[in-house]
Order: C-alpha cells, then structure tokens, then sequence
C-alpha cells in the first residue's frame, strides 16, 4: 500500500487520472488481474465456490487498493476493506443450512 501512496506515486496518478486513455487501460488490468485471481479461486477444489463467487471475491480483492489510495488514511482502509472482503468470503463458504462448506485460504481449518 505504501508504494501506491508515497508521494512519489502522486505525478504518476494525478497522469492516470488526468487522462481517458490511462484511466481504461489501468482499469482494464484491474479487471484482467480479478478475472486471473476469479479463475486460481474457482480452480482449488478445496474452496466450494460458485463462479459468480470467485468473480466477485475477486473484484473486492482487486479494487481494495484503488479505493485505499482515494483514502485519508489508505492503510486503515485497507483493512476495513478486508475485514468486508472476509466477511463476504465467509458467507460464500456457508451454505443456505448455515453449515461452513469450506475454509478459507490461510486460516488453517479444514474443510468438510
């Protein structure tokens, strides 16, 4: 986070931001890097997710940093963010039942 908010970083975005072009394509890698991360997500047979699930796990994970960098304070946006992105994980590993179906990557529990 803090590369994206040194500032070092300000001519390059106050660039990106002043122009269309840099805008789509930084926002076109934002949404190639969450479909790459949407299909390493869908492909762990260890995490039962529904696609739409991974994408949108994905999406969150990816767009945290863009919304941090807009933040007062970036490194507690950040976490806000994750704490959100946690939460949402943790109900996509819930079926309707409310019988957790999966872990999450890191937490070390098993599935299942």
């Amino acid at each position: 986070m803090h590369h994206c908010t040194a500032d070092s970083a300000t001519p390059v975005w106050h660039m990106i931001n002043e122009s269309s072009a840099l805008r789509e394509y930084e926002e076109s890698m934002r949404l190639r890097h969450a479909e790459s991360l949407a299909t390493a997500i869908a492909a762990d047979p260890e995490l039962p997710q529904t696609a739409t699930a991974c994408r949108t796990i994905a999406r969150f994970v990816i767009d945290a940093y863009s919304l941090a960098r807009e933040a007062a304070d970036p490194q507690a946006a950040v976490d806000e963010i994750f704490r959100m992105i946690e939460a949402a994980w943790q109900v996509t590993c819930t079926p309707a039942g409310g019988h957790q179906s999966g872990a999450r990557p890191g937490n070390g529990q098993a599935a299942d």
